[in-house]
Protein backbone atom coordinates (compact mmCIF):
# COMPACT_ATOMS: atom_id res chain seq x y z
CA UNK A 1 0.00 0.00 0.00
CA UNK A 2 3.27 2.29 0.78
CA UNK A 3 4.48 1.76 -2.65
CA UNK A 4 1.08 2.99 -4.38
CA UNK A 5 0.85 5.80 -2.54
CA UNK A 6 4.49 7.00 -2.79
CA UNK A 7 4.06 5.49 -6.74
CA UNK A 8 1.29 8.16 -7.01
CA UNK A 9 3.39 11.51 -5.30
CA UNK A 10 5.97 10.21 -7.92
CA UNK A 11 3.60 10.47 -10.79
CA UNK A 12 2.34 13.46 -10.10
CA UNK A 13 5.32 15.61 -8.70
CA UNK A 14 7.08 14.01 -12.25
CA UNK A 15 4.32 14.35 -14.81
CA UNK A 16 5.28 17.46 -16.92
CA UNK A 17 8.55 15.50 -17.35
CA UNK A 18 6.90 11.92 -18.55
CA UNK A 19 4.52 13.39 -20.86
CA UNK A 20 6.95 15.06 -23.12
CA UNK A 21 9.21 12.07 -23.04
CA UNK A 22 6.50 9.22 -23.87
CA UNK A 23 8.63 7.90 -26.88
CA UNK A 24 11.64 7.05 -25.37
CA UNK A 25 9.91 5.64 -22.39
CA UNK A 26 8.67 3.37 -25.01
CA UNK A 27 11.90 2.49 -26.61
CA UNK A 28 12.78 1.73 -23.24
CA UNK A 29 10.29 -0.03 -22.25
CA UNK A 30 10.46 -2.52 -25.36
CA UNK A 31 13.65 -4.31 -24.08
CA UNK A 32 12.98 -4.45 -20.33
CA UNK A 33 9.53 -6.22 -21.57
CA UNK A 34 12.13 -8.50 -24.14
CA UNK A 35 14.51 -9.80 -20.96
CA UNK A 36 11.23 -9.87 -18.19
CA UNK A 37 8.89 -11.64 -20.59
CA UNK A 38 11.29 -14.58 -21.64
CA UNK A 39 13.04 -15.04 -18.44
CA UNK A 40 16.52 -14.70 -19.36
CA UNK A 41 17.96 -16.75 -22.46
CA UNK A 42 20.11 -19.47 -22.58
CA UNK A 43 17.70 -22.32 -20.41
CA UNK A 44 15.36 -24.63 -22.09
CA UNK A 45 11.51 -24.36 -21.40
CA UNK A 46 10.44 -27.38 -19.67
Amino acid sequence: MIAVILGFFIIREHWEHLTGRWAYLLLLLCPVMHFFGHGGHGRSNE
